[in-house]
C-alpha cells in the first residue's frame, strides 16, 4: 500500500491515464500536419511510405519531449494533466505545421498555384471530418 490507502495499480493507472492523454494530443497534432504536408488526399486516405512514417514518428517525440521540457523549464508542474496535454497538442500542430509550411512553399516555388494548394488543403480536411462524422 503507498500512502492515502492507494494500491499500486492504481499509481500505474493514473500515470497511464495521463501518458495516453499525452499520446492521443500528439497523433491528432500529426494528423493535422500530415494534412499541410500533402500526405493526406482529398479523399482523407493517407500513403504510407517512409518520408509518413518519419513525420509522425519524429512529431510524436517532439511533442512528448518538448512539452514535458516546457513544463519543466517554466516551472507548469502545478498544472493539471489536461493543460499539460495542451502543451503537448501545441507542439505536435506547431511542429509540423512547419514542416507542412516548408512543403507548401517548395511546392509553390516549383510552379504549383495559390488555390491549387488552398484547394487540397481544403479537401483534405473535408474529407476527413466527412469520414469521422459517418463514424
Amino acid at each position: 500500500m503507498i500512502e492515502g490507502g492507494q494500491s499500486m495499480q492504481e499509481v500505474w493507472f493514473v500515470k497511464l491515464f495521463a501518458l495516453f492523454g499525452k499520446i492521443v494530443a500528439a497523433v491528432l497534432g500529426a494528423v493535422l500536419a500530415l494534412v499541410l504536408s500533402g500526405d493526406i488526399d482529398a479523399k482523407g486516405r493517407i500513403k504510407i511510405n517512409l518520408s509518413v512514417i518519419i513525420k509522425v514518428s519524429g512529431a510524436v517525440a517532439f511533442s512528448i519531449y518538448g512539452g514535458a521540457i516546457i513544463v519543466e523549464v517554466y516551472d507548469l508542474d502545478h498544472l493539471s494533466e489536461t493543460a499539460k496535454n495542451f502543451f503537448v497538442f501545441c507542439l505536435a500542430v506547431f511542429g509540423l505545421l512547419i514542416i507542412g509550411i516548408v512543403y507548401q512553399s517548395i511546392e509553390l516555388l516549383r510552379g504549383k498555384q495559390l488555390s491549387e494548394v488552398i484547394g487540397e488543403i481544403a479537401a483534405a480536411f473535408k474529407a476527413i471530418f466527412n469520414k469521422v462524422g459517418g463514424l
